[in-house]
């Protein structure tokens, strides 16, 4: 039987058999591929869902993370401002300034105040584009006065007086002072604004370690309501920011997280919530916990409805002192649309290249049968007996190739052995220069490492090698050194108004205004992003001041980038007293933040 079924296979042509197999193949391939789509539609929808959903999810965690860090600093400041003199606790005119100032120059601080042992409190805020500041008169416990004013502490118009204000008895107040330790306050409705609201508060002590007065930094929930907006989940999914006893904080889809009752605001509830979707979700997460909280942070399937949805609920936490959820819930028909496009499109697609196929099978069968009759006719010839026989060939295609290639054979040997021969004197040349080379690209790689490529200024990596290597020179040769930090002044309005590579062009131009002034013994560095760095050796703190001055003011002459903007940079510098360098950067950085806080373009030492 196997033999007539090869007889027969035998007996069909080869253009027949180059038809066939062309056919086989694309109504096999369609098969595999319809069947492989099948197979993993579910998978692929499972897995964009997780891509999806883990996306959302550290976007939402590290926009909430950048948002917690500029409280902790700001409050580290004033206490440093407080510490050294700078900041007059006992005048809240100038107090209700300086806060509004820290307020204007933040993007998520959104009040900062101080409140003293004798139940005085100072307060400035900003909320819907306006500005606040809030006081109790000589700094005691009293009638709490909250004025609208602009933006450079005018006095506009008295908005709201509370009686009997007394900030001792608030928890942002007396968390900080029994710990004596910065406090992250749980969720709570505004005093003056109607809006939720957290605070981060740190006390400030005396010498003897006894608490004298407590700062305060709020930041606003509804701005996180609002990034959520902005997120691009899928075109019926959502996401909400709860605390574990289910109170809402922030949402995608939600108008509102509470709900205003004369002065009080009384929260959303996700699970009193008329949000279904909410409410079902978060009857799964209670009930995740009940069976094993490891079970968070994982995405799972459920109906409501008739309708499926893919589920993810994680937990969110900033340095211990939050215990919130988040719940991203995305409906299974988003996917499904693009799933049905798919099989529809290839649909078309197989049937179009079943046609080609067909149509690419017969030309292809007829462009290869026929060169391959005309070659066995002069094969035949040369059989015969005519020696000598040149198969003539007009053709370009590999037919036409192969015919030349077998008559110039002898003459590409010839090439291919001077080929060898050139080769061999070209490897003993590198051979012999080999170390040369390597000497030069080792060179090239090791500038390379060391430098930024933006800039052609040193990198942070080589800046804190040098630092630490001029550090142990002072300490142990007993000469003075110093640090001079640089950031450019309103750099992201640049970045914003003239676009980012106007904004590289304005970093070239200031570092090469930097590496112009800067002394030989000096090295110039970007430290990163729009902050660079000078060490400057032999040289001490007024030494640096001046040196630090003269540069700002060349910075503030140039007109850089292609749009010859006008940008100005603050500084601040710092000496090494046998501390560790990082101790000295942050002493610089201290000063930068000064010298940004107080109104920039300027140096402080």
């Amino acid at each position: 039987m196997f033999k007539k079924a090869k007889a027969a296979v035998n007996r069909i042509s080869l253009k027949k058999i180059i038809r066939i197999s062309f056919i086989s193949v694309v109504c096999l391939t369609t098969i595999a591929v319809y069947f492989q789509t099948f197979v993993y539609t579910s998978q692929v929808k499972k897995s964009t869902t997780e891509n999806v959903e883990q996306k959302v999810r550290i976007s939402i965690f590290e926009h909430i993370d950048d948002y917690l860090k500029l409280p902790e600093y700001v409050n580290n400041l004033n206490i440093v401002l407080a510490n050294s003199g700078q900041l007059n606790l006992d005048d809240e005119k100038k107090l209700g300034q300086v806060f509004l100032k820290e307020v204007t120059h933040s993007d998520t601080v959104d009040y900062a105040y101080y409140a003293n042992e004798a139940g005085g409190i100072v307060s400035s805020g900003r909320y819907n584009n306006k500005y606040m500041i809030s006081e109790t008169k000589g700094m005691k416990s009293g009638d709490f006065i909250v004025n609208n004013v602009d933006a450079n502490g005018n006095v506009l118009e008295m908005s709201k007086k509370i009686t009997d204000f007394d900030p001792r008895t608030r928890s942002w107040y007396k968390e900080a002072k029994l710990s004596k330790k910065s406090f992250w306050s749980e969720v709570y409705g505004g005093v003056s604004v109607p809006t939720l609201g957290i605070t981060a508060s740190a006390p400030l002590l005396d010498v003897k370690g006894n608490v004298i007065g407590v700062f305060g930094t709020d930041i606003l929930l509804d701005r996180l309501s609002e990034y959520m907006h902005t997120l691009k989940i899928s075109p019926n999914g959502s996401a909400y920011l709860m605390e574990s006893s289910g109170l809402l904080i922030a949402s995608s889809t939600l108008g509102e997280t509470f709900i205003q009752d004369g002065d009080n605001l009384v929260r959303v509830n996700a699970e009193s919530s008329s949000d279904p979707i909410l409410n079902d979700s978060w009857n799964i997460i209670n009930n995740k916990v009940k069976q094993d909280a490891s079970l968070l942070a994982d995405t799972g399937k459920y109906s409501l409805d008739g309708k499926n949805y893919y589920l993810d609920i994680s937990r969110y936490s900033y340095n211990n002192n939050f215990n919130w959820y988040l719940l991203i819930v995305i409906p299974e028909n988003d996917f499904n649309k693009d799933i049905n496009t798919l099989f529809l499109n290839l649909t078309g697609l197989m049937l179009l290249i079943l046609i080609m196929a067909v149509i690419l099978g017969t030309s292809v069968a007829k462009l290869i049968i026929h060169p391959i009759q005309t070659l066995n006719e002069n094969v035949i010839d040369i059989s015969n007996g005519k020696w000598g026989t040149q198969i003539k060939s007009e053709r370009n295609d590999d037919l036409g190739e192969l015919t030349r290639s077998f008559n110039d054979m002898s003459q590409k040997i010839k090439d291919s052995y001077d080929t060898l021969v050139n080769k061999n004197i070209e490897l003993k040349y590198l051979n012999t220069h080999l170390e040369d080379i390597v000497k030069i690209r080792t060179e090239e790689l090791r500038i390379l490492a060391i430098t930024d490529e933006l800039t052609g200024l040193y990198n942070h990596r080589y800046l804190i090698d040098h630092l630490q290597q001029k550090a142990e020179e002072a300490k142990r040769y007993h000469i003075s050194l110093s640090v001079a930090m640089f950031d450019i002044d309103f750099f992201k309005n640049v970045n914003d108004t003239y676009g980012h590579q106007e904004g590289n062009n304005v970093l070239i131009d200031i570092a090469a205004c930097l590496k112009e002034n800067a002394r030989n013994l000096d090295v110039v560095g970007r430290y990163g992003g729009e902050e660079f760095l000078l060490i400057l050796p032999h040289t001490s703190l007024d030494e640096a001041y001046l040196l630090s001055e003269r540069i700002r003011v060349m910075v503030s002459n140039l007109r850089t980038g292609s749009e010859k903007i006008e940008v100005t940079i603050s500084g601040g510098i710092a000496e090494y007293q046998s501390n560790s360098i990082d101790a000295l950067i942050s002493l610089a950085d201290q000063n930068l933040y000064i010298a940004k806080a107080t109104g920039r373009n300027q140096i402080v030492k």
